[in-house]
C-alpha cells in the first residue's frame, strides 16, 4: 500500500511493471505480417465505419457507466468513510480476473451478442448499489458486480468490433472501440461532474445506471447487425 512504498514510489513500481511487460511483448511475441493495409481518404478515416456505429454507441454508453464507477469512487469514499477505499478497488481487480478465467469461452460462442446486455445490464445494478451503498457489504458487492459485467463486456464489445469488419482492418476495429470507450469515460465523468453537485452521489449514480440500461437497449440493435464478411489477410 501507500503507507509502504509511498506515492512515488507506486509510481517507480508501476513505471518498472510496464517497462518489464514492454520488453516481454517485443522479445516474446511473434511479429505477424498483414500486408501493407489500405490508405483511406481522411474523411473515411475521420467517420465511423457504418458496420461499427451500433456497437461503437454501445461501448461509449459502457464507458459512460464503468466510468461514473472508476473515477468517483475515491469521492464516495470520502464523503461516506470508506476508507481504506483501496479494498473495493482490490475486490474489484480479483473479481475481474475470475470473471474473465471463468467466461472467456462465452465470446467463442457462434451468437457471441447474447452476452452482451446481460454483461451491461450487471454493471446497471451495480451502480444502483454504488447509489445505495451505506455500508461496506453493498460496497464490495457493488464492486464485484461491476467487476463482472466489466470483465464480460470489455471483452465482447472488442471481438464484436473485430466481427463486423475486414480482416485487413482489425486494427481499425480496435482502435474504434478504444475511441468509443474512451470518449464514453472522458465526456461522461464531464457530464455527471455538474449531475454530481447537483443532486449528489445517488443522483449522479442513478444517472450512470440510467446510461447503462441505454447501453442494454442499443445492445439489441448490435445483435441485429450484420457483421461484415472476414477477408483473409494479403
Amino acid at each position: 500500500g501507500l503507507g509502504v512504498l509511498t506515492l512515488q514510489g507506486a509510481f517507480w513500481l508501476c513505471g518498472g511493471l510496464a517497462l518489464v511487460a514492454g520488453i516481454v511483448v517485443w522479445t516474446a511475441i511473434p511479429n505477424e505480417r498483414t500486408g501493407p493495409g489500405r490508405r483511406l481518404p481522411l474523411a473515411q478515416v475521420l467517420t465511423p465505419p457504418a458496420a461499427l456505429r451500433a456497437t461503437m454507441l454501445t461501448t461509449a454508453l459502457f464507458g459512460i457507466s464503468f466510468g461514473a464507477f472508476y473515477a468517483f469512487l475515491p469521492l464516495m469514499a470520502e464523503r461516506r468513510g470508506f476508507d481504506p477505499v483501496g479494498l473495493a478497488y482490490t475486490v474489484y481487480g480479483g473479481s475481474i480476473i475470475v470473471t474473465r478465467l471463468l467466461t472467456a469461452n462465452l465470446l467463442d460462442r457462434p451468437d457471441r451478442t447474447r452476452v452482451l446486455a446481460p454483461a451491461l445490464l450487471v454493471t446497471s445494478v451495480s451502480l444502483l448499489g454504488f447509489a445505495l451503498a451505506q455500508n461496506w457489504a453493498l460496497l464490495l458487492a457493488s464492486a464485484a458486480l461491476m467487476a463482472v459485467g466489466a470483465g464480460i463486456a470489455h471483452p465482447a464489445l472488442i471481438t464484436l468490433c473485430v466481427d463486423r469488419m475486414p480482416a485487413d482492418e482489425r486494427g481499425r476495429a480496435t482502435a474504434s472501440f478504444y475511441l468509443s470507450f474512451d470518449l464514453g469515460i472522458g465526456m461522461g465523468n464531464w457530464l455527471l461532474g455538474p449531475v454530481l453537485g447537483a443532486t449528489g452521489l445517488m443522483g449522479m449514480y442513478l444517472l450512470a445506471a440510467g446510461h447503462g440500461l441505454a447501453g442494454v437497449a442499443a445492445a439489441r440493435w448490435v445483435a441485429g447487425a450484420v457483421p461484415s464478411l472476414q477477408v483473409p489477410p494479403h
